[in-house]
């Protein structure tokens, strides 16, 4: 069963800055493949928050989970090196 994916404006306006970048494609469909499956090969569970991060190219997709409505919500959508400075 699939689950909703809910990008928050954060991560909306980190994807929207990324638009001309030649990986967007790639990073997007990353984002809303969480939908399908939220804890796909290579995910990990961060220790710093209640979150999941994936990897998209240099960039990372820090996200949290709701098992128990089927929710997956983006939180940002960042590189490699700035990920976790929130």
């Amino acid at each position: 069963m699939a689950y909703d994916v809910v990008i928050e404006p954060r991560a909306e306006k980190d994807l929207h800055q990324l638009r001309h970048h030649p990986h967007y494609g790639r990073i997007r469909t990353a984002a809303l493949a969480l939908g399908e499956d939220p804890r796909p090969p290579g995910c990990k569970k961060l220790s710093i928050r209640d979150s999941w991060r994936i990897r998209a190219g240099g960039y990372r997709i820090i996200y949290e989970i709701a098992d128990v409505v089927r929710v997956v919500t983006i939180q940002r959508v960042r590189k490699r090196d700035e990920a976790y400075d929130d």
